[in-house]
């Protein structure tokens, strides 16, 4: 084996590594970064204090030769910035992503490569540098999920490409054609699209393979002569230059109104497939009812622009023919290997995380196990407080049966629940739900959470903390701790009408979003601690430590992990019981 692992900052790249290590046990694994630092007697953060960054890239490629020299088997983690042409073309290439990538992260134990922008800023342009070059470099891509590194049994499976996908197309990049009898073990559909594969290749490949399940996609207007035997899909187009050689009448027009004008008169005589861009809800369900009424027939797969519209791909798998897994042709709402293989075989019901914005959660990870014992998986939904007002009945139509809940819908799904637990009413919030019948019971489990976190890190008297923010949150921190300063994030202003502090503050519980409006906190406040309610590596929480432990490395940073840990496992104990 002859392998690096390549990402974005951040992603992972040393953890995935570790849990690689675990699954070849007998080929030497290397982190690039840490290989560095040890051979050349230095520490990479303080190497830019006084170096560049093309003098330490040229350490890296040194030090990658001497790895490869030394050992006839390999796996090496690289750096971000590792310059890609200099990766061997013997070594396969793992490219692994994850949806939080494009929002740029904080880090508090790395050096800064660009000190004339914002540290975010830096981290959304080198994404955006990089993105492209990674993909096309790499060899297979691996789509890991928030949190990956909870233990779970889809990630082994993957690593060592010992999966079967069935019932759902991949569709393939020109790029992997060198990789194509080992994407055959793990795809029994294959999708070849004549705007992404030569067609000679096409030709090619199907004769070479011809008792293999493909779907040949046609995307431009040029003649195409493909043997009837296998699955043709035409978009409507390009049906005159085709006539009736197709099984399959796809449109990828954007309104659904005229897609669905588009594919009537098909209507009957072959199958049909519709993916327009959806923007509301009530556009997919007018979707889903044209789907529902011929399901032998139509497939509906809506797109969009941020993955709304990923949780009803998943159940695709239970409704219609035609699905497509997501590969190289980054499509964001198709699902990706590890979602797919996370489904049950048969439909029983489903689980959701649900928020604005959701596609950072760990919630699907978290109760990943939970929810695989029951035979059913989870999910994540982004939606308003309006969508969820409008649509909340709907979605337990689709079989939705048990929900976390997150910002900002804790107020509406109170509201919604014919049944509460003590908890849920005393806080006038509800972060889990579970759905039985027509009712809907709800329960609030953040209380656990905040004060296993507090108990855990608040180390000073109430007189020298104080909480920035708080929003929905308030009630739940005001029963922990109801006798410290709570400050609008917004104004910087007092809210409690008596000031018990004595001194500045030396902790700062931080729960106020990224927001335009968000303040920094008092500037000659020395704060030494910042427990942070959020997790998310954007955190504005993470973003004001970064800039205190700059000045002062003795400050201390805690995420809000704990505290969601607590929450998830007493959420998991609550839908037992039900």
């Amino acid at each position: 084996m002859k392998k690096v692992i390549m990402g974005h900052r951040g992603v992972g790249k040393t953890s995935l590594l570790k849990r690689h290590a675990l699954q070849f046990i007998d080929v030497p694994h290397f982190d690039l970064d840490q290989e560095v630092e040890n051979r050349h007697k230095i520490k990479i953060i303080d190497f830019f204090k006084n170096k560049t960054e093309a003098e330490f890239r040229d350490l890296e490629i040194k030090t990658y030769q001497q790895i490869k020299a030394e050992n006839k088997s390999y796996v090496i983690a690289l750096g971000a910035g590792f310059l890609i042409e200099n990766i061997d073309s013997e070594d396969e290439v793992l490219f692994v992503s994850r949806v939080t990538d494009s929002d740029g992260r904080f880090f508090l134990n790395r050096p800064r490569l660009d000190l004339n922008i914002n540290a975010l800023t830096e981290s959304v342009q080198r994404y955006h540098l990089r993105e492209i070059r990674f993909r096309n470099r790499a060899d297979f891509i691996y789509y890991m999920p928030e949190g990956a590194e909870y233990k779970n049994a889809i990630e082994p499976k993957i690593l060592q490409y010992k999966f079967v996908i069935e019932k759902a197309y991949y569709t393939l990049n020109k790029n992997e054609l060198k990789n194509i009898s080992q994407i055959l073990k793990n795809y029994k559909q294959i999708e070849l699209r004549t705007d992404l594969i030569e067609k000679n290749d096409i030709l090619k490949i199907t004769k070479q393979y011809r008792n293999h399940d493909w779907l040949i996609s046609i995307r431009d207007s040029e003649k195409f002569e493909i043997d009837r035997k296998f699955t043709i899909d035409c978009d409507t187009q390009y049906l005159s230059s085709y006539g009736d050689n197709y099984s399959i009448v796809s449109t990828h027009t954007n309104e659904l109104s005229k897609a669905l004008a588009e594919v009537k008169p098909f209507e009957n005589r072959c199958h049909i497939k519709l993916c327009p861009m959806i923007v509301t809800f009530e556009e997919l369900k007018l979707g889903h009812a044209w789907q529902s009424q011929d399901p032998q027939n139509r497939s509906f797969l809506p797109r969009s622009q941020n993955a709304k519209w990923n949780w009803y791909r998943l159940l695709g798998k239970f409704q219609q023919k035609l699905n497509f897994i997501r590969g190289f042709n980054e499509q964001s709402d198709q699902p990706t290997v590890f979602q797919w293989l996370s489904l049950p075989n048969e439909f029983k019901n489903w689980a959701c995380v649900m928020g604005q914005p959701i596609h950072f959660s760990r919630s699907p990870l978290m109760h990943h196990d939970f929810f695989q014992t029951q035979k059913t998986y989870i999910t994540a939904i982004n939606l308003s407080e309006e969508e969820f007002k409008k649509n909340i009945n709907w979605l337990q139509q689709l079989g939705l049966n048990q929900a976390a809940v997150t910002s900002p819908l804790k107020d509406v799904a109170f509201a919604v629940c014919s049944q509460l637990s003590e908890t849920a009413e005393k806080l006038k919030s509800v972060n889990t739900l579970f759905f039985s019948n027509d009712q809907i019971s709800g329960h609030n489990t953040d209380l656990d959470g905040f004060e296993f976190l507090i108990q855990k890190n608040l180390d000073v008297p109430d007189s020298q903390t104080a909480v920035w923010g708080g929003g929905g949150t308030l009630p739940v921190i005001k029963k922990v701790l109801p006798t410290v300063n709570y400050y609008s994030s917004q104004t910087g202003q007092l809210r409690n009408e008596i000031d018990f502090s004595i001194d500045d503050p030396e902790v700062l519980i931080w729960a106020a979003p990224r927001m335009q409006k968000t303040l920094w906190p008092l500037k000659h406040w020395k704060i030494k601690k910042i427990i942070d309610l959020n997790y998310a590596e954007t955190s504005m929480g993470l973003e004001y430590a970064q800039q205190l432990i700059e000045q002062d490395a003795s400050v201390q940073y805690v995420s809000g992990l704990d505290m969601f840990h607590v929450q998830a496992r007493k959420q998991q104990d609550y839908w037992s019981k039900k």
